[in-house]
Protein backbone atom coordinates (compact mmCIF):
# COMPACT_ATOMS: atom_id res chain seq x y z
CA UNK A 1 0.00 0.00 0.00
CA UNK A 2 2.54 2.52 0.93
CA UNK A 3 5.00 1.61 -1.92
CA UNK A 4 1.96 2.42 -4.13
CA UNK A 5 1.76 5.66 -2.44
CA UNK A 6 4.74 6.09 -3.05
CA UNK A 7 4.86 5.33 -6.78
CA UNK A 8 1.75 7.39 -7.00
CA UNK A 9 3.35 10.37 -5.51
CA UNK A 10 6.44 10.12 -7.47
CA UNK A 11 4.65 10.21 -10.50
CA UNK A 12 2.51 13.43 -9.83
CA UNK A 13 5.60 15.02 -8.43
CA UNK A 14 7.37 14.61 -12.50
CA UNK A 15 4.29 15.54 -13.99
CA UNK A 16 4.28 18.78 -12.24
CA UNK A 17 7.95 19.01 -12.27
CA UNK A 18 7.93 18.71 -15.77
CA UNK A 19 5.10 21.32 -16.33
CA UNK A 20 7.36 23.74 -14.40
CA UNK A 21 10.56 23.22 -15.93
CA UNK A 22 8.85 23.27 -19.96
CA UNK A 23 7.20 26.54 -18.70
CA UNK A 24 10.07 28.14 -16.90
CA UNK A 25 12.98 27.45 -19.58
CA UNK A 26 11.45 26.00 -22.52
CA UNK A 27 8.11 28.05 -22.86
CA UNK A 28 8.24 31.10 -25.81
CA UNK A 29 8.09 33.45 -22.86
CA UNK A 30 10.68 32.16 -20.50
CA UNK A 31 13.33 33.86 -19.27
CA UNK A 32 16.05 32.32 -21.43
CA UNK A 33 18.04 33.80 -24.29
CA UNK A 34 17.81 37.29 -22.94
CA UNK A 35 20.92 38.46 -25.01
CA UNK A 36 18.51 38.72 -28.02
CA UNK A 37 15.76 40.58 -25.86
CA UNK A 38 18.38 43.33 -24.41
CA UNK A 39 19.16 43.62 -28.50
CA UNK A 40 15.76 43.94 -29.87
CA UNK A 41 14.54 46.40 -26.42
CA UNK A 42 17.77 48.76 -27.49
CA UNK A 43 17.06 48.45 -31.24
CA UNK A 44 14.25 49.66 -30.55
CA UNK A 45 15.11 52.78 -28.15
CA UNK A 46 17.16 53.92 -30.41
CA UNK A 47 14.43 54.10 -33.11
CA UNK A 48 15.15 51.23 -35.64
CA UNK A 49 13.12 49.21 -37.68
CA UNK A 50 13.83 45.15 -37.06
CA UNK A 51 13.61 41.84 -38.78
CA UNK A 52 13.29 38.64 -36.77
CA UNK A 53 11.80 35.03 -37.61
CA UNK A 54 11.92 33.71 -33.81
CA UNK A 55 9.82 33.02 -30.63
CA UNK A 56 10.75 35.66 -28.09
CA UNK A 57 10.04 36.52 -25.09
CA UNK A 58 7.68 39.78 -25.61
CA UNK A 59 7.37 40.86 -22.06
CA UNK A 60 10.69 40.58 -21.47
CA UNK A 61 11.42 43.09 -24.23
CA UNK A 62 8.40 45.67 -22.87
CA UNK A 63 10.01 45.74 -19.94
CA UNK A 64 13.78 46.21 -20.79
CA UNK A 65 12.55 48.86 -23.28
CA UNK A 66 10.51 50.73 -20.59
CA UNK A 67 13.35 50.63 -18.21
CA UNK A 68 15.40 52.46 -20.83
CA UNK A 69 13.41 55.15 -21.46
CA UNK A 70 14.15 58.73 -21.21
CA UNK A 71 10.02 59.70 -21.49
CA UNK A 72 7.23 58.20 -22.75
CA UNK A 73 5.50 58.26 -26.29
CA UNK A 74 2.18 60.55 -25.71
CA UNK A 75 0.16 57.83 -26.50
CA UNK A 76 0.51 54.02 -25.69
CA UNK A 77 -0.76 50.85 -26.80
CA UNK A 78 -1.83 47.72 -24.87
CA UNK A 79 -3.27 44.48 -25.73
CA UNK A 80 -2.51 41.36 -27.10
CA UNK A 81 -1.56 40.48 -31.04
CA UNK A 82 -4.95 42.01 -32.11
CA UNK A 83 -3.75 44.93 -31.63
CA UNK A 84 0.06 44.63 -32.88
CA UNK A 85 -1.11 46.06 -35.85
CA UNK A 86 -1.89 49.27 -34.58
CA UNK A 87 0.93 51.79 -36.15
CA UNK A 88 0.91 55.55 -35.78
CA UNK A 89 0.06 55.65 -39.34
CA UNK A 90 -3.53 53.96 -38.49
CA UNK A 91 -4.10 55.94 -35.13
CA UNK A 92 -2.82 59.27 -37.12
CA UNK A 93 -1.10 59.88 -33.38
CA UNK A 94 1.88 61.27 -33.75
CA UNK A 95 4.01 60.44 -30.79
CA UNK A 96 2.42 56.55 -30.16
CA UNK A 97 4.02 53.20 -28.92
CA UNK A 98 2.91 49.82 -29.11
CA UNK A 99 3.37 47.88 -26.05
CA UNK A 100 0.84 44.74 -27.03
CA UNK A 101 2.25 40.93 -26.11
CA UNK A 102 0.49 38.20 -27.31
CA UNK A 103 -2.04 36.19 -25.02
CA UNK A 104 -2.58 39.73 -23.52
CA UNK A 105 -4.68 39.65 -20.18
CA UNK A 106 -5.12 42.64 -17.50
CA UNK A 107 -2.22 41.66 -15.86
CA UNK A 108 -0.36 42.24 -18.88
CA UNK A 109 -1.91 45.55 -19.61
CA UNK A 110 -1.10 46.85 -15.59
CA UNK A 111 2.18 45.54 -15.23
CA UNK A 112 2.97 47.67 -18.46
CA UNK A 113 1.12 50.47 -17.09
CA UNK A 114 2.43 49.65 -13.81
CA UNK A 115 6.19 50.45 -15.54
CA UNK A 116 5.84 53.56 -16.73
CA UNK A 117 4.41 54.63 -13.53
CA UNK A 118 7.31 53.43 -11.74
CA UNK A 119 9.85 55.23 -14.33
CA UNK A 120 7.43 58.46 -13.56
CA UNK A 121 7.39 58.73 -16.86
CA UNK A 122 3.02 57.82 -17.58
CA UNK A 123 1.58 58.62 -20.74
CA UNK A 124 -1.10 60.97 -21.71
CA UNK A 125 -3.26 58.60 -23.73
CA UNK A 126 -3.98 54.83 -23.56
CA UNK A 127 -5.21 52.48 -25.89
CA UNK A 128 -6.61 49.20 -24.21
CA UNK A 129 -7.69 46.71 -26.72
CA UNK A 130 -9.91 44.11 -24.59
CA UNK A 131 -10.73 40.58 -26.16
CA UNK A 132 -14.42 38.65 -25.09
CA UNK A 133 -12.05 36.15 -22.79
CA UNK A 134 -10.31 38.35 -20.96
CA UNK A 135 -13.48 38.29 -18.66
CA UNK A 136 -13.46 34.21 -19.02
CA UNK A 137 -12.48 32.73 -15.57
CA UNK A 138 -12.26 29.62 -16.99
CA UNK A 139 -9.40 30.71 -19.20
CA UNK A 140 -6.17 30.84 -17.03
CA UNK A 141 -4.53 34.50 -17.96
CA UNK A 142 -1.61 34.49 -15.56
CA UNK A 143 0.68 34.01 -17.91
CA UNK A 144 3.26 35.82 -16.12
CA UNK A 145 7.01 35.73 -14.91
CA UNK A 146 8.82 37.21 -12.53
CA UNK A 147 9.57 40.50 -14.42
CA UNK A 148 6.11 41.43 -13.92
CA UNK A 149 5.17 40.06 -10.55
CA UNK A 150 6.67 43.13 -8.66
CA UNK A 151 5.31 45.24 -10.96
CA UNK A 152 1.90 44.23 -11.39
CA UNK A 153 1.81 43.71 -7.37
CA UNK A 154 3.06 47.25 -6.46
CA UNK A 155 1.04 49.21 -9.06
CA UNK A 156 -2.16 47.29 -8.59
CA UNK A 157 -2.06 47.52 -4.60
CA UNK A 158 -2.69 51.68 -5.64
CA UNK A 159 -5.39 50.82 -7.92
CA UNK A 160 -6.91 48.41 -5.04
CA UNK A 161 -6.43 50.08 -2.03
CA UNK A 162 -7.26 46.70 0.09
CA UNK A 163 -4.33 45.55 1.79
CA UNK A 164 -4.57 41.26 0.70
CA UNK A 165 -5.82 42.13 -2.66
CA UNK A 166 -7.18 38.95 -4.33
CA UNK A 167 -5.26 39.41 -7.91
CA UNK A 168 -2.36 39.07 -6.51
CA UNK A 169 0.07 37.18 -8.67
CA UNK A 170 2.62 34.66 -8.05
CA UNK A 171 5.54 32.92 -9.96
CA UNK A 172 4.45 29.69 -8.97
CA UNK A 173 0.73 29.70 -10.77
CA UNK A 174 2.64 30.48 -14.25
CA UNK A 175 5.15 27.64 -13.48
CA UNK A 176 2.14 25.30 -12.81
CA UNK A 177 -0.17 26.95 -15.96
CA UNK A 178 -0.99 23.64 -17.78
CA UNK A 179 -2.72 26.51 -20.58
CA UNK A 180 0.76 27.85 -20.61
CA UNK A 181 2.33 24.21 -21.04
CA UNK A 182 0.43 22.85 -23.64
CA UNK A 183 1.31 26.17 -25.55
CA UNK A 184 4.93 25.60 -24.60
CA UNK A 185 4.61 21.77 -26.66
CA UNK A 186 3.08 23.56 -29.76
CA UNK A 187 5.38 26.35 -29.87
CA UNK A 188 8.28 23.46 -29.51
CA UNK A 189 6.87 21.71 -32.51
CA UNK A 190 6.12 24.44 -34.56
CA UNK A 191 9.81 25.81 -34.20
CA UNK A 192 11.48 22.66 -33.48
CA UNK A 193 14.46 23.37 -36.73
CA UNK A 194 14.56 26.90 -35.05
CA UNK A 195 15.41 26.46 -31.67
CA UNK A 196 18.68 23.72 -32.61
CA UNK A 197 19.19 24.66 -36.35
CA UNK A 198 19.15 28.16 -36.52
CA UNK A 199 20.60 31.19 -33.93
CA UNK A 200 18.25 33.82 -32.85
CA UNK A 201 19.20 36.53 -35.18
CA UNK A 202 18.00 40.33 -35.41
CA UNK A 203 18.33 42.49 -38.65
CA UNK A 204 17.98 46.13 -39.44
CA UNK A 205 18.09 45.56 -43.13
CA UNK A 206 15.28 42.99 -44.33
CA UNK A 207 16.90 39.36 -45.33
CA UNK A 208 13.69 38.83 -47.18
CA UNK A 209 9.75 39.17 -46.77
CA UNK A 210 9.56 35.80 -44.43
CA UNK A 211 10.68 37.72 -41.78
CA UNK A 212 8.69 39.55 -39.09
CA UNK A 213 9.28 43.39 -39.38
CA UNK A 214 9.03 44.96 -35.67
CA UNK A 215 8.53 49.26 -36.34
CA UNK A 216 9.94 51.98 -34.05
CA UNK A 217 6.46 52.71 -32.56
CA UNK A 218 6.08 49.21 -31.43
CA UNK A 219 3.34 47.52 -34.06
CA UNK A 220 4.61 44.46 -36.25
CA UNK A 221 3.78 43.21 -39.87
CA UNK A 222 3.42 39.39 -40.53
CA UNK A 223 5.99 37.70 -42.56
CA UNK A 224 4.91 36.30 -46.12
CA UNK A 225 4.15 33.13 -44.56
CA UNK A 226 0.76 34.80 -42.78
CA UNK A 227 0.42 37.57 -45.24
CA UNK A 228 0.52 35.85 -48.44
CA UNK A 229 -1.76 32.59 -47.25
CA UNK A 230 -3.83 31.97 -50.42
CA UNK A 231 -7.26 33.08 -49.45
CA UNK A 232 -8.87 29.64 -49.43
CA UNK A 233 -6.06 28.13 -46.89
CA UNK A 234 -7.71 30.75 -44.96
CA UNK A 235 -11.25 30.30 -45.36
CA UNK A 236 -10.35 26.55 -44.76
CA UNK A 237 -8.78 27.86 -41.50
CA UNK A 238 -11.95 29.73 -40.33
CA UNK A 239 -14.86 27.72 -41.74
CA UNK A 240 -12.96 24.60 -39.56
CA UNK A 241 -12.83 27.15 -36.39
CA UNK A 242 -16.57 27.71 -36.90
CA UNK A 243 -17.24 23.98 -36.85
CA UNK A 244 -15.92 24.26 -33.25
CA UNK A 245 -12.75 22.57 -34.84
CA UNK A 246 -10.07 25.67 -33.64
CA UNK A 247 -8.23 25.65 -30.57
CA UNK A 248 -7.27 29.39 -30.79
CA UNK A 249 -11.40 29.61 -30.29
CA UNK A 250 -12.34 26.77 -28.14
CA UNK A 251 -9.10 27.35 -25.48
CA UNK A 252 -9.96 30.98 -24.92
CA UNK A 253 -13.77 30.70 -24.83
CA UNK A 254 -14.69 27.04 -23.51
CA UNK A 255 -16.80 27.32 -20.10
CA UNK A 256 -17.22 30.96 -21.11
CA UNK A 257 -20.87 31.44 -19.50
CA UNK A 258 -20.62 35.08 -17.37
CA UNK A 259 -18.25 38.02 -17.32
CA UNK A 260 -15.69 37.21 -14.80
CA UNK A 261 -16.27 39.71 -11.52
CA UNK A 262 -12.09 38.99 -11.02
CA UNK A 263 -11.37 40.94 -14.06
CA UNK A 264 -14.40 43.27 -14.14
CA UNK A 265 -12.91 44.35 -10.73
CA UNK A 266 -9.42 44.77 -12.56
CA UNK A 267 -10.75 47.08 -15.29
CA UNK A 268 -12.95 49.27 -12.98
CA UNK A 269 -9.58 50.22 -10.77
CA UNK A 270 -7.99 50.60 -14.12
CA UNK A 271 -10.23 52.79 -15.41
CA UNK A 272 -10.75 54.75 -12.01
CA UNK A 273 -7.63 55.55 -11.85
CA UNK A 274 -6.28 56.21 -15.35
CA UNK A 275 -9.37 59.39 -15.29
CA UNK A 276 -8.51 60.31 -11.49
CA UNK A 277 -4.81 60.75 -13.44
CA UNK A 278 -6.34 62.74 -15.82
CA UNK A 279 -5.10 60.02 -18.61
CA UNK A 280 -7.54 59.80 -22.10
CA UNK A 281 -8.06 56.38 -22.71
CA UNK A 282 -9.65 54.30 -25.32
CA UNK A 283 -11.26 50.99 -25.73
CA UNK A 284 -10.31 49.17 -28.61
CA UNK A 285 -12.86 45.99 -29.77
CA UNK A 286 -11.00 43.59 -32.83
CA UNK A 287 -13.84 41.73 -34.21
CA UNK A 288 -14.24 38.11 -35.36
CA UNK A 289 -13.86 37.08 -38.99
CA UNK A 290 -17.86 36.88 -40.03
CA UNK A 291 -17.95 33.16 -39.88
CA UNK A 292 -16.35 32.74 -36.11
CA UNK A 293 -18.67 35.57 -34.97
CA UNK A 294 -21.79 33.77 -36.47
CA UNK A 295 -20.47 30.49 -35.01
CA UNK A 296 -20.48 31.92 -31.61
CA UNK A 297 -23.96 33.99 -31.93
CA UNK A 298 -25.06 30.33 -32.57
CA UNK A 299 -23.62 28.43 -29.90
CA UNK A 300 -22.91 29.27 -26.19
CA UNK A 301 -20.25 31.56 -26.83
CA UNK A 302 -22.58 33.90 -27.68
CA UNK A 303 -21.79 35.53 -24.66
CA UNK A 304 -19.23 37.61 -26.74
CA UNK A 305 -22.14 40.06 -27.67
CA UNK A 306 -22.80 40.64 -24.06
CA UNK A 307 -19.30 41.47 -23.96
CA UNK A 308 -19.30 44.45 -25.89
CA UNK A 309 -23.10 45.40 -24.15
CA UNK A 310 -20.83 46.03 -20.68
CA UNK A 311 -17.34 47.49 -22.69
CA UNK A 312 -20.23 50.27 -23.84
CA UNK A 313 -21.37 50.62 -20.29
CA UNK A 314 -18.07 51.02 -18.99
CA UNK A 315 -17.00 53.50 -21.65
CA UNK A 316 -19.90 55.44 -20.83
CA UNK A 317 -19.09 55.14 -16.94
CA UNK A 318 -15.39 56.23 -17.34
CA UNK A 319 -15.77 58.89 -20.25
CA UNK A 320 -13.76 56.10 -22.36
CA UNK A 321 -13.51 56.37 -26.56
CA UNK A 322 -14.40 53.26 -27.89
CA UNK A 323 -13.16 52.45 -31.03
CA UNK A 324 -13.86 48.95 -33.18
CA UNK A 325 -16.22 46.13 -32.10
CA UNK A 326 -16.65 42.52 -31.94
CA UNK A 327 -19.39 42.28 -34.60
CA UNK A 328 -17.63 42.46 -38.49
CA UNK A 329 -20.77 43.14 -39.91
CA UNK A 330 -20.50 46.59 -38.28
CA UNK A 331 -17.81 47.59 -39.97
CA UNK A 332 -18.26 45.99 -43.23
CA UNK A 333 -15.84 42.89 -42.87
CA UNK A 334 -15.25 39.75 -44.75
CA UNK A 335 -13.70 36.32 -43.96
CA UNK A 336 -11.23 37.49 -46.43
CA UNK A 337 -10.33 40.34 -44.31
CA UNK A 338 -8.66 38.31 -41.70
CA UNK A 339 -5.22 36.15 -41.78
CA UNK A 340 -7.48 33.72 -39.10
CA UNK A 341 -10.27 33.54 -37.36
CA UNK A 342 -9.67 36.12 -34.90
CA UNK A 343 -6.71 38.29 -36.27
CA UNK A 344 -7.70 40.77 -38.85
CA UNK A 345 -5.11 41.75 -41.92
CA UNK A 346 -3.41 44.91 -41.76
CA UNK A 347 -5.64 46.95 -44.45
CA UNK A 348 -8.81 46.10 -42.18
CA UNK A 349 -7.08 47.13 -39.26
CA UNK A 350 -7.25 50.50 -40.53
CA UNK A 351 -11.49 50.09 -40.95
CA UNK A 352 -11.90 48.91 -37.11
CA UNK A 353 -9.81 52.09 -36.03
CA UNK A 354 -12.25 54.32 -37.74
CA UNK A 355 -15.30 53.04 -36.25
CA UNK A 356 -16.18 54.89 -33.62
CA UNK A 357 -19.05 55.52 -31.47
CA UNK A 358 -19.06 58.29 -29.13
CA UNK A 359 -20.95 58.36 -25.50
CA UNK A 360 -24.23 60.35 -26.27
CA UNK A 361 -24.82 57.45 -28.78
CA UNK A 362 -25.30 54.80 -26.63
Amino acid sequence: MLKSLRNVLLFVGSVLATIAITNLIIAPISMSHQEFENSMAAYLVNGDTIYYKTNYNEQLVQALYIQNLDKAEISVVLGSSRSMLLSKEITSYESQYNNSVSGASFYDIVAILGMYYKRGILPRRVVIEISPWNFNDQYPDNRLLAIYENDYNEFYSKLDHSTDFENKISILSNALSFVLFQDSLETICKDLLNIFYVSKKLYTTKPDDTYYTKYPDGSIEYGSATTEMPYNEILDKIHQASDGNERMLSSRMQGFSEIGEKNVKQLNALLSWIRENEIDVTIYLSPFAPAIYEYCMSTDYSIVADVEEFLVSMSNKYGAELRGSYNPVNIGLADTDFYDCIHPRKEATKSIWDYTRHNEEF
